[in-house]
């Protein structure tokens, strides 16, 4: 988990404790719009939920946080891209497969899938 708000990294963790995740996550205080690849190893679940705004204001970054993620080898083969987004926002992955979209209200998730072998 990225987050660069202190309360909501603590919030994480605590989550994480109860839910006896916590060896199974990490939790850092720094921006999300860094490069994946410095990872230490490939993660199956991504789950892209920026403030809404940013799909306007920061689009650019969105689709290089995006783009990033679909082509890094920290996304492993088989892993899954989630992005939350309001309806009618585009979050098209040309690099991923569109593997199903779910509305609830006014948020949109749209999952993606990496191939289960990377070329």
């Amino acid at each position: 988990f990225f987050d660069v708000d202190d309360r909501c990294v603590e919030v994480l963790r605590q989550n994480l404790e109860k839910l006896r995740f916590a060896d199974r996550a990490e939790v850092r205080r720094e921006s999300a719009f860094r490069s994946p690849a410095a990872l230490a190893r490939p993660v199956d679940l991504v789950f892209v939920d920026p403030p809404y705004a940013f799909f306007d204001e920061r689009r650019p970054e969105i689709e290089k946080l995006l783009r990033d993620w679909s082509t890094s080898p920290a996304l492993a083969p088989g892993g899954l891209l989630l992005v939350e987004h309001r309806p009618h926002q585009p979050t098209a992955i040309p690099e991923l497969a569109q593997v199903d979209e779910r509305e609830y209200g006014g948020t949109v998730v749209t999952f993606y899938r990496r191939a289960s072998v990377l070329s």
